[in-house]
C-alpha cells in the first residue's frame, strides 16, 4: 500500500509539473562543477593551424578555393604533440576545463571517425588520432574535458545539396575555385527559404542521411574516449521548416552514454548553459553562462596575428565574468606542429600567476552585489558571508561600499591575509534601520599590477538595503 501510495503521489506530482522541478535539481547538481570552474581553455586546432588561412570560413565565403585551404593538411604534422605538456599548462594558467575542436566546418576529424575517410590520420603526415591522445591526457590531470563539433560540414554533398542546390558534381566543383557560398545562402536566408522549406520525399531521405551520420559521429565521441564533461556544439543551421536535427532524441541518446555530460545551447532549445560569443555580456544572464573570446584576433594559429591581448585586460575580463557569475573561455590556437605561440604561453602562465594569489575570489564564488552598492566588479562566497571587490584602478583615496547592513569582521588584500585594513563606516541612521557607507583605506604598496582584490569578511551572510531613502524624524 505505501508503494502504491508514493506512485500515485509521485503520478500526481508529474501532473502538477513537479516532475521538472525535480530535472531542474538533477541538472543544477551536474552543473555544479561547471559553475564553480570560472576559467577554462579553448583550443582551435586543424589544418587551417598552419596558418594560411583561418578555419573554414576563408574556403565557404570564396576568399580561397577548398582545394587550396586543403593544401595546408600535407603541412600539418603535429610533430611536436605533448598532451600532458599542454594538461601541464593549462593548470599552471588555472585552467579547470579544456575544449578541443574535434571537428569545425571544414568537416575534418581529429579523430578515427568511422562515418568518412576526411580525418587528420588520412589527409595529413600526422598519422595519430588526436582526441584519443588529448582526453587521454586532460583527464590524467584531472581537467574537465571537452570537444567542440561543428553541427554542419561545408564539404557534405548531403548537406550542401539541400541548404547549396548543388548536386555531388557540382558541389566539387565548386570545392576546387574560389566560389562564395555565403552569399547564396544570405539570399536563401533572406527570402524565407530555410525555414519555410518543405521536402520531397527525396530530400527527406537525403537530410535524414546527413542527421544520421550526423549522429553517429557525436556517439563515437561519447563512446571511445573515456569521460567527457562537456560538448561545445557550433551552428546549427538551417534549423526550421524541414531542416529538423532531432536534438531532444540526439540530447536522451547522449545522456544515456554519458548522463553527467553538459552541452552549450547550440542545440536547439536543448543546451545547458548559454554562450556568450566575443560580446561580454552587459546584463547578467539568467542561467549558467561563459563568454568566449580570443586571445589574439583569431580563433586558430596563424603567424600574422599579434594583435594580443594584455595579460591585464585578460585578467579583468575573468573579474567581470565572475562578478556576474559566469566563466572565462579563453581561445588560443595550437601551431601545425603541436605547439603553441610563446606570447600566448606567457600570459597563460601571468594569468595563473594571478589566479593562485587570488584563488579565493575565482573559484567556488557567485556573482556579487547588484548596481549601485559598489563601483566595480565584486563577488560572493556561497555562504554570502565574505565579499570581494575587484579594483580595476588604484584609488585615489578609500574606496566606498553601501547599503549593507551586515558587521563587518575584518578587511584585508588577498595575497597579503597579514596585513588587517583600516576600516569605518560613515553616515546612515541605526535607529532607522539605514546602513552608512563602509570605507576601507588601501594601502597603495599592496596594489596589484593587474587586479587588486579586497577581501570583506561578515559576521553573517550579507543583508542588503534596497530603498530609495526617505526622512529621519528621529535624529
Amino acid at each position: 500500500m505505501k508503494r502504491l501510495l508514493i506512485t500515485l503521489l509521485g503520478a500526481c506530482l508529474s501532473q502538477l509539473g513537479m516532475g521538472q522541478i525535480n530535472n531542474t535539481l538533477v541538472d543544477s547538481q551536474k552543473l555544479a562543477w561547471f559553475k564553480n570552474a570560472k576559467f577554462g581553455i579553448f583550443m582551435h586546432w586543424g589544418v587551417y593551424s598552419v596558418g594560411r588561412t583561418s578555419e573554414s570560413w576563408p574556403f565557404f565565403s570564396g576568399t580561397v578555393s577548398n582545394k587550396d585551404y586543403m593544401s595546408q593538411a600535407k603541412e600539418f604534422t603535429a610533430k611536436n604533440f605533448d598532451p600532458d605538456q599542454w594538461a601541464d599548462l593549462f593548470i599552471r594558467a588555472g585552467a579547470r576545463y579544456v575544449i578541443l575542436t574535434a571537428m569545425h566546418h571544414d568537416g575534418v576529424a581529429l579523430w578515427d571517425t568511422k562515418i568518412n575517410k576526411k580525418t587528420i590520420r588520412n589527409l595529413t603526415p600526422c598519422k595519430k588520432d588526436l582526441i584519443a591522445a588529448y582526453t587521454a591526457a586532460m583527464q590524467k590531470a584531472g581537467l574537465k574535458t571537452g570537444l567542440y563539433y561543428s553541427h554542419v560540414d561545408w564539404t557534405n554533398p548531403d548537406y550542401m545539396r539541400l541548404t547549396q542546390d548543388l548536386t555531388p558534381k557540382e558541389l566539387k566543383e565548386k570545392l576546387d575555385i574560389s566560389y562564395n557560398f555565403g552569399k547564396f545562402w544570405t539570399e536563401r536566408n533572406g527570402k524565407g527559404y530555410y525555414t519555410n522549406k518543405r521536402f520531397t520525399p527525396e530530400e527527406k531521405k537525403i537530410w535524414t542521411r546527413f542527421v544520421d551520420g550526423h549522429d553517429r559521429q557525436l556517439l563515437e565521441l561519447l563512446s571511445d574516449y573515456g569521460q567527457i564533461d562537456l560538448l561545445w556544439f557550433d551552428f546549427m543551421h538551417p534549423n526550421g521548416g524541414d531542416f529538423v536535427w532531432g536534438e531532444k532524441e540526439l540530447k536522451q541518446k547522449i545522456l544515456q552514454q554519458n548522463p553527467s555530460l553538459i552541452v552549450n545551447n547550440r542545440m536547439g532549445n536543448e543546451g545547458d548553459y548559454h554562450t556568450a560569443e566575443r560580446g561580454l555580456p552587459v546584463v547578467t544572464p539568467n542561467e549558467p553562462w561563459e563568454y568566449s573570446q580570443t586571445l589574439s584576433d583569431r580563433w586558430g594559429y596563424m603567424p600574422n596575428d599579434k594583435n594580443y591581448k594584455s595579460t591585464r585586460e585578460l585578467v579583468r575580463t575573468l573579474c567581470e565574468c565572475i562578478a556576474m557569475g559566469g566563466n572565462f573561455l579563453l581561445d588560443i590556437g595550437p601551431k601545425a606542429d603541436g605547439t603553441f605561440d610563446p606570447e600566448h604561453v606567457k600570459r597563460l602562465l601571468e594569468i595563473g600567476d594571478w589566479i593562485k594569489k587570488n584563488e579565493e575570489a575565482v573559484y567556488e564564488t557567485q556573482g556579487g552585489l547588484l548596481p549601485g552598492h559598489f563601483y566595480g566588479p565584486t563577488a560572493l562566497s556561497h555562504d554570502k558571508k565574505t565579499l570581494f571587490l575587484y579594483l580595476f584602478d588604484d584609488p585615489k583615496e578609500d574606496i566606498q561600499i553601501k547599503g549593507i547592513h551586515s558587521k563587518l569582521k575584518q578587511a584585508t588584500i588577498l595575497g597579503h591575509p597579514e596585513e588587517t585594513l583600516t576600516t569605518r563606516r560613515v553616515g546612515g541612521a541605526d535607529w532607522a534601520n539605514i546602513p552608512g557607507m563602509i570605507l576601507v583605506d588601501i594601502p597603495r604598496g599592496l596594489l596589484d599590477d593587474k587586479v587588486t582584490v579586497v577581501k570583506l569578511e561578515f559576521e553573517e551572510p550579507i543583508n542588503l538595503y534596497r530603498e530609495k531613502g526617505r526622512d529621519i524624524v528621529n535624529n
